[in-house]
C-alpha cells in the first residue's frame, strides 16, 4: 500500500490546521479528498483508535526509535507474536480509496492497522499486510496486500 485517500468530510476541521493537511487536499471526480502517501516527507495516516479519530505517524523513520523502521507489518508476524514485546493496539485506518503501485481502488470501511507508542508517547501506525490474492496481484502487481476491513479483493 502506497497511500490512502479519505473524503474531506470525514476529517474533523481542527485536524486540518493542527497537522497542516491543506497541501494534501485533492479533487477526485466531484469529491474532495485528503491523500496520505508513503512517499510524503512527513508520513501520516488517519486512524480510529479507541473510538477516537487521530492522526498518527505512518510507521517509523527515526533510526533512534525502538519501533520497527518500516510502515507495514505482516499479519503473520502479528499472529506469531512478533509485536508482543513492543506492545500494540489494533486500529482502523479509515479510507475511501487505497493506492497500490499507481492503482487507486475504492474501499468501504478502511484498512486494518496497529498502533504503537514511542518513548515520548507519540503514536505510530503500521498497515497490516498479507500475501496478495491472485486478483489483487494481477490488479496491482505488488507482493503485499493491505488487510481491508470486512472486504476482499
Amino acid at each position: 500500500m502506497d497511500g490512502i485517500a479519505l473524503r474531506s468530510s470525514e476529517i474533523p476541521e481542527g485536524f486540518i490546521s493542527q497537522y497542516h493537511l491543506g497541501n494534501r487536499l485533492h479533487k477526485s471526480g466531484s469529491d474532495l479528498e485528503y491523500r496520505f502517501l508513503a512517499k510524503d516527507s512527513r508520513r501520516l495516516l488517519p486512524v480510529r483508535f479507541q473510538g477516537q479519530f487521530q492522526i498518527a505517524m505512518w510507521g517509523n523513520q527515526d533510526t533512534k526509535c525502538f519501533l520497527p523502521r518500516t510502515a507495514w507489518t505482516w499479519k503473520q508476524t502479528l499472529d506469531e507474536g512478533g509485536w508482543n514485546k513492543i506492545g500494540y493496539h489494533p486500529v482502523i485506518i479509515p479510507s475511501s480509496r487505497v493506492l497500490a503501485n499507481g492503482i487507486w481502488y475504492p474501499t468501504r470501511q478502511g484498512v486494518r492497522g496497529v498502533i504503537a507508542f514511542d518513548k515520548a508517547q507519540q503514536p505510530h501506525v503500521y498497515v497490516i499486510c498479507r500475501t496478495p490474492s491472485r486478483d489483487y496481484r494481477v490488479m496491482t502487481h505488488t507482493d503485499r496486500q493491505p488487510l481491508l476491513v470486512d472486504e476482499e479483493i
